[in-house]
Order: structure tokens, then C-alpha cells, then sequence
């Protein structure tokens, strides 16, 4: 796990946020990843249900100093009203951030969300470093 972790740091410059563009200093080689706390899964939109709407998407995202979830990107494709149930989710997402020497920092992480028929939620798997 160690080698799928170490590279260099990349340092993006963001837009988007809430509070307007900001960088983001993307560390993957840290002493310790991130760790979820509170990651629940996308509630399957009741229209979607209803008009036999399902997919699968693979996500990257950042998990910032703070502990929350930012700059989600779609690797794959997704309806939208999937789309939109993935990121509303993804707000309420916690994390412990990524420690190097001792200090918080953003990291990035990729995960997988598929929604199917007759169930109530997404199903999620366990966030990995990108």
C-alpha cells in the first residue's frame, strides 16, 4: 500500500468552492491517510426509482485539512438526478485528514457508487488513496 501512496506533491489550483477558488496543496505521500469517519451512502432518488434509473460511477475527490469532502469529479458518467443524489451525499461525508509530519493536509481519494434497482441507497465501496 505504501508504493500506491508515495508520489510527489502536486499543488492544483481549484475553483469552484463555495468561498471561491482556493489552492489546494494535494499531498499523496503522507505519514498517515485519511481515515472515513462518516461516510453514508447516496439515498437512490425516489423519480429514479420510478423511471427504472440505475448506473455506476467511479469519483475522485479531495479530503481537505478540515476533514470534509471536496471536488468531486465523475470519472464515469452518470444520470443526473444520480449525479446530484452522489454529491448530496458527499457533503455529510467526515474524515480524519492525512497527516504528514504531524500536520493536517488535503489528500485524494477514489471511490466507486452504484445505484440499482429496488434498493432505498447507493452502495458505496471503501474510499481508497488515489
Amino acid at each position: 500500500m505504501k508504493t500506491r501512496i508515495q508520489s510527489l506533491v502536486l499543488v492544483v489550483l481549484l475553483a469552484g468552492c463555495a468561498s471561491g477558488p482556493r489552492d489546494i496543496a494535494i499531498v499523496q505521500n503522507y505519514d498517515a491517510p485519511p481515515k472515513a469517519l462518516s461516510t453514508p451512502a447516496p439515498k437512490y432518488p425516489y423519480e429514479a426509482i420510478d423511471d427504472g434509473i440505475s448506473g455506476r460511477s467511479t469519483i475522485d475527490f479531495v479530503v481537505t485539512r478540515s476533514g470534509r469532502a471536496a471536488e468531486v469529479a465523475f470519472i464515469e458518467p452518470l444520470d443526473p438526478m444520480l449525479k446530484e443524489a452522489v454529491l448530496e451525499a458527499t457533503r455529510r461525508w467526515r474524515f480524519t485528514p492525512a497527516m504528514r509530519n504531524g500536520i493536517p493536509v488535503d489528500s485524494r481519494l477514489r471511490t466507486s457508487v452504484e445505484f440499482r434497482q429496488n434498493q432505498k441507497q447507493a452502495e458505496t465501496t471503501a474510499p481508497e488513496p488515489r
